[in-house]
């Protein structure tokens, strides 16, 4: 995909974000396993701090919830924006945190993030390529294409047997017949 200079400033933005989050979550992360190991050696060797497994418990999840967003974060800094193309499956929009407003589209099992002029003109269906950071599940831009036509041999197969409709549930107001 050749980029434009548009494209290349929104990839460095990107990629200074994600540098950003990996400076903000890296050092609490690492804190807090610290903290975990420290007071897990604790309440199993004998509880001469007070530690309680309530404690180890809280600790471990904040752990778990920064590491994830770290360990994605440094992942995307030294690895490289993926390409791909296929069908998106939905697009829709949500707010995060009441605040601000995040846009989402699926490709095949994958949900990416990306911006409304990035997205803007996209619909569900669209054949697209797209590039983004894998771990962060960051777009950095989106190009529609024309579908590609079906083979000859997929349009002219033999006829596909057609399924019997499903039952319907019965109501109040269906009577079984005798």
């Amino acid at each position: 995909m050749e980029l434009d200079a548009a494209a290349r400033d929104r990839e460095r933005g990107i990629r200074r974000r994600i540098l950003r989050t990996a400076l903000l979550t890296t050092p609490v992360f690492i804190a807090l396993a610290g903290a975990w190991v420290f007071f897990v050696w604790d309440r199993i060797t004998g509880p001469s701090y007070g530690s309680t497994w309530f404690l180890v418990v809280l600790i471990s999840l904040f752990t778990t919830l920064f590491g994830v967003q770290s360990v994605s974060a440094l992942r995307d800094l030294f690895g490289k924006v993926r390409e791909e193309t296929g069908i998106v499956g939905r697009k829709w929009s949500k707010r995060d945190s009441l605040v601000f407003k995040s846009y989402y589209i699926r490709i095949e099992r994958k949900i990416l993030r990306g911006d409304r002029d990035v997205l803007d003109g996209i619909r569900a269906g669209d054949f697209i390529e797209l590039r983004y950071y894998p771990h962060s599940a960051l777009l950095v831009s989106v190009r529609k294409l024309e579908k590609p036509e079906a083979p000859a041999e997929e349009q002219e197969g033999p006829p596909k047997p057609e399924l019997p409709a499903p039952r319907r549930p019965r109501g109040r107001a269906q009577r079984p017949e005798f």
